[in-house]
């Protein structure tokens, strides 16, 4: 039986305080947290924060705002140097410390909603502050270093869990990967996962959901053409076809150049079935035959179902089908020859 061991702060956002930036703590009970993302732990179970979908100046950023109420007694500010200070020279347990990066619409919410159900896991999905300081757009005052806030960051995070949670599992947003060799440096040892989907199902699901890193290709245009390594003038000129397949090839190309004995690749065909055995040896987590059991009845249902009850059907034939004959071309040119990668090469 799940219980809270009391109240202490969490990290959430980043913000501003007399035109000083500062951390944005929760002060929030420990336990473990089921939402399929971390953004609906705050709203639904907690009623702290939420994101706003009709702020029409927030639609084509990489990270959407918090809104939370100040006067909130459960929120707190720290100034940025104090948190770096406090949090930085804290250490973090590295072999029960893991990381989830993917390439986007490929059943990592259903894997991170897998892994929330064993009881000694404590799993976060994509939490805003992680997207807030990897932002390419965020500005830090002089002598701050993204770096030291990040790993911070997750110090805090780690000693937050709950007493009774062994494992921390952090999963980031698809184009955090960009910095994968920065967030690998601040943890060396570290074990990590990527999860990966035929590029063309992948696409169909971007294209008609769109995220941030399409909607705001305008704003963040420099950053993805250093990413991508073309110009900011061939990227406007790009269809969104073209783009998508071309972010989600360089995200493949960044998991296979990264590779290392303490790295997993797992398919989207394999999460159902055998995601309890792809990540028990690499992740250490030694896990009973109940808890095997309960990732993999999670798995029958929807991962953004917060409840789970609504049951999953397979759909990759149908988005497939969909797809037109230049989308399977950006598809096979850019994604594929990439993901192709992550299943022949070796370390």
């Amino acid at each position: 039986m799940e219980s809270s061991t009391g109240d202490v702060s969490l990290p959430i956002s980043l913000g501003t305080k007399n035109g000083k930036i500062v951390v944005v703590m929760a002060r929030i009970p420990r336990v473990g947290l089921h939402e399929p993302f971390f953004i609906d732990s705050l709203d639904g179970r907690f009623h702290l924060a939420h994101i706003s979908k009709s702020i029409e100046s927030e639609q084509d950023v990489l990270v959407r705002p918090l809104h939370y109420d100040e006067n909130d007694d459960r929120i707190e500010f720290i100034l940025i140097e104090k948190f770096i200070s406090k949090y930085l020279s804290i250490e973090t347990v590295s072999d029960k410390t893991h990381f989830i990066f993917h390439m986007s619409r490929c059943g990592s919410t259903l894997a991170a909603q897998m892994l929330s159900t064993v009881n000694r896991f404590y799993v976060l999905s994509e939490p805003t502050i992680i997207n807030e300081i990897l932002d390419p757009n965020l500005e830090l005052p002089n002598g701050i270093s993204k770096w030291d806030l990040l790993k911070g960051v997750i110090n805090a995070i780690s000693i937050f869990k709950p007493d009774h949670c062994e494992h921390l599992f952090i999963k980031f947003r698809s184009w955090n990967i960009f910095f994968l060799s920065e967030i690998l440096s601040l943890y060396p040892g570290i074990t990590w996962s990527f999860i990966h989907r035929n590029g063309l199902e992948v696409m169909e699901s971007i294209l008609r959901d769109q995220p941030g890193w399409i909607r705001g290709r305008d704003r963040n245009i420099s950053f993805f053409s250093k990413v991508l390594g073309i110009s900011e003038d061939e990227i406007r000129l790009m269809s969104s076809s073209e783009y998508s397949a071309r972010i989600l090839g360089a995200i493949c190309k960044e998991a296979s150049i990264n590779r290392s004995g303490n790295s997993a690749y797992i398919s989207y065909e394999d999460i159902p079935n055998r995601l309890p055995e792809l990540l028990e040896k690499p992740f250490k987590l030694k896990l009973t035959s109940d808890e095997r059991g309960s990732m993999i009845k999670r798995s029958t249902f929807y991962s953004k179902d917060k409840l789970s009850k609504k049951v999953f059907t397979e759909d990759s034939l149908e988005k497939r089908s969909s797809m037109s004959d230049l989308d399977i071309i950006n598809a096979t040119r850019f994604i594929e020859i990439e993901r192709k990668g992550i299943f022949t090469k070796t370390i």
